[in-house]
């Protein structure tokens, strides 16, 4: 079964003088009647340096998850998979926790040999 190619997105100049932001770190803010995305950047564990807010409908959400998907979908046929930084994450968070309790027990270990 051949995949289905993306649609071709409408012919629409942004402007200039729009911002274009690096983001890294995102937070959803839902709400009853609609939900706020907002996005930053973050380097290793400092508080992330908040760039933008786009608050939307739940139906511009929705159609922006299957536009997010297309478009991924499209990337990945070309270039492969793109890596779950949560996945990536949680194992850098696990390597940090093993290697924080190999160097406690090492420092308990010299303790118990001075």
């Amino acid at each position: 079964m051949t995949p289905e190619p993306p649609p071709t997105p409408p012919n629409v100049d942004i402007p200039e003088d729009v911002p274009r932001v690096y983001t890294n770190f995102v937070l959803i803010k839902p709400g009853a009647m609609d939900l706020t995305i907002a996005m930053g950047h973050q380097v290793a564990t400092n508080p992330p340096e908040w760039s933008v807010q786009a608050t939307m409908s739940w139906e511009e959400a929705k159609f922006l998850i299957g536009a997010l998907q297309t478009s991924i979908n499209a990337h990945e046929q070309t270039f492969g998979e793109v890596r779950d930084i949560a996945r990536v994450a949680q194992e850098v968070l696990a390597r940090a926790v093993a290697q924080n309790a190999e160097n406690s027990e090492e420092e308990e270990d010299r303790g118990e040999a001075s």
